[in-house]
């Protein structure tokens, strides 16, 4: 007999040894107040049956509990691995990966360093503020105390997994090995390996640069850097004749939130992988505007402006999506027959009234007085070439309020004098290693520096006016083989043809 049947016998045979029955027929107050004995024998029951219960429970089907508790905590780990695998290869590497490293945060604040060097045009002048005037330089900074680049080494070095932010220091020091300690220099870095991209160079004034990149696919890589320029040489401004003199002589062939309110046609960010240009953010570009041959597009620049144009002219963007596709040639000035142009000698100072001037003939057109209408502008290389930077300043700003200028319409209200869209194209990056004689008086002033200073002040006007900008200077900063060479070998700023194939996807992928 177990031990329950024994206890339910126990029970039974209690009940019967009691007599329930009230001989006495005067109720007293103790009968009053004590438990019927329905009550008590329902009590006596729950507790049996409670006793019976935790009896049973020891077994469950004949299988120990302990071996039970078992099988529950080898559930318990399946289902966390199972979720930590699903994590790791469905979730992005910058949520999973990185928080092995350090904080969210941390990464965060990587992520958006790299994207305020894009219009932080103050940051990017402020090592070489008051050092900028040519043929003079600040007190200690003569050539005894250049950087010697077999004398510099890197100090520090951080390297970690794909998809985490790597980053390493270059320490600049002189030709007799002392430490700098003062910014100023250009160094140009390109990391390769598996994919190629260009990373950020950060100057923090002390003679240290920072290095910072993010490398998404594995592998083994390699930094090629090289010391361009040094005590702010780089950055220097020409001289007030230049303009005069040479120009004419010369003719160039929404992610983490970072608190920026620009409207970037796409990230800009990314790597070459197998000969493609892959963003490291996807699905940022403008959503799609449905048209059927509606408005012009009109491609206004120089002669990266005039390829793009010719490799845009026989697809649907022209053909079917806008009414049509046109350009202007121009360097400052529009060109009409540039052999004539590089041989012209005028003698006169910029004139930046000219420069509007062109640029509102083409928009003030018939053709143009379309909302539909669309005008990429990029005003940069000629520009960087033979003006210093507060004109350029001048140039940009004019050219804002040129597309804020307002009129009234005929129900009394008022609109934009231009009715399209113009969309802002930064200047791409320049490979001097490319050209037959690099150190020519020509191209003194067209340096790396000064392109992405030029860049900056640019994006930072026209993201403040709400104008939207297209930035392509990492697609060309990085591209692997660098410049052209299929019309002239020894250019410096024409990229390949790959190049232009990915900004115009961009296009007939947002216009479909």
């Amino acid at each position: 007999m177990t031990e329950s049947r024994r206890d339910v016998n126990v029970y039974s045979e209690e009940n019967n040894e009691h007599d329930y029955s009230n001989s006495d027929p005067q109720i007293t107050l103790y009968d009053i107040l004590r438990c019927p004995p329905g009550l008590r024998r329902k009590l006596r029951q729950f507790c049996t049956s409670a006793q019976v219960l935790v009896t049973r429970g020891r077994t469950l089907r004949g299988v120990p509990r302990v071996f039970v508790l078992r099988r529950a905590f080898f559930l318990f780990w399946a289902l966390t691995v199972t979720l930590f695998v699903y994590l790791k290869w469905y979730f992005p590497l910058y949520l999973t990966s990185t928080v092995n490293r350090n904080s969210l945060e941390e990464f965060r604040e990587d992520w958006c360093r790299v994207r305020r060097v894009v219009t932080d045009w103050e940051l990017l002048r402020a090592t070489c503020q008051g050092n900028t005037k040519f043929g003079v330089n600040l007190p200690g900074w003569s050539m005894e105390n250049r950087t010697d680049p077999r004398q510099s080494f890197i100090p520090i070095m951080d390297i970690k997994h794909a998809g985490e932010f790597s980053r390493f220091s270059i320490q600049s020091q002189t030709s007799n090995g002392q430490p700098k300690t003062v910014g100023g220099d250009d160094w140009r870095v390109l990391i390769w390996g598996p994919s190629a991209l260009a990373p950020t160079v950060i100057d923090h004034g002390n003679g240290t640069y920072e290095v910072l990149f993010l490398i998404l696919e594995p592998g083994n890589y390699f930094a090629s850097i090289v010391l361009d320029y040094s005590m702010c040489d780089g950055m220097k401004n020409p001289p007030d004749y230049w303009f005069m003199l040479e120009f004419m002589s010369y003719g160039l062939g929404n992610p983490p939130s970072c608190g920026e309110d620009c409207k970037l046609l796409w990230d800009g960010f990314g790597r070459w992988f197998n000969g493609t240009w892959t963003p490291q953010v996807k699905g940022l570009w403008t959503t799609p505007s449905p048209r059927n041959r509606e408005g012009v597009l009109w491609i206004y620049g120089d002669s990266n402006a005039g390829r793009f144009y010719r490799s845009l002219r026989r697809t649907p963007l022209c053909k079917t999506v806008f009414r049509g596709c046109t350009m202007s040639y121009n360097w400052i000035y529009p060109i009409i027959n540039a052999t004539v142009e590089m041989h012209q000698r005028n003698f006169l100072p910029i004139n930046v009234t000219r420069v509007l001037g062109a640029i509102a003939k083409v928009i003030r057109l018939p053709q143009m007085d379309h909302e539909k209408s669309v005008i990429i502008l990029n005003h940069g290389l000629h520009f960087i070439t033979s003006t210093n930077f507060s004109t350029y300043r001048e140039v940009i700003d004019r050219i804002v309020s040129l597309f804020q200028e307002t009129k009234e319409n005929d129900e009394g209200g008022v609109e934009l004098k231009f009715k399209g869209k113009m969309i802002w194209k930064t200047n791409a990056a320049i490979h001097r290693e490319r050209l037959r004689f690099p150190h020519n008086h020509k191209r003194r002033f067209l340096t790396r520096q000064r392109v992405q200073l030029y860049n900056a002040y640019a994006t930072w006007a026209m993201c403040k006016a709400g104008i939207e900008v297209l930035d392509v200077y990492p697609l060309s900063a990085s591209f692997p083989n660098g410049t052209d060479g299929s019309v002239d070998p020894y250019d410096s700023v024409i990229i390949k043809t790959s190049c232009s194939s990915q900004r115009r996807t961009f296009f007939l992928t947002t216009s479909a």
